[in-house]
């Protein structure tokens, strides 16, 4: 069965940026870690609204889109 795994940020951009400019980068909690929380906006509308569009394209077949 296809399926299909969506990645989508949810690092403060501060946290993210002085993480990066320390070289940390790879110590960032990511989804499997206990420690994972990401911001909760803009992370859940941009998660909500690339679901609704994926679903969108997938159920109208190349119909025109109605979102």
């Amino acid at each position: 069965m296809p399926c299909t795994y969506w990645g989508i940020g949810g690092t403060d951009p501060e946290v993210y940026r002085r993480a990066q400019e320390e070289g940390r980068l790879g110590e960032l909690p990511v989804n499997d870690s206990p420690a994972f929380a990401p911001v909760v906006q803009p992370t859940l509308d941009t998660g909500v609204s690339t679901l609704v569009t994926a679903a969108m394209a997938w159920l109208t077949k190349g119909e025109p889109s109605a979102v």
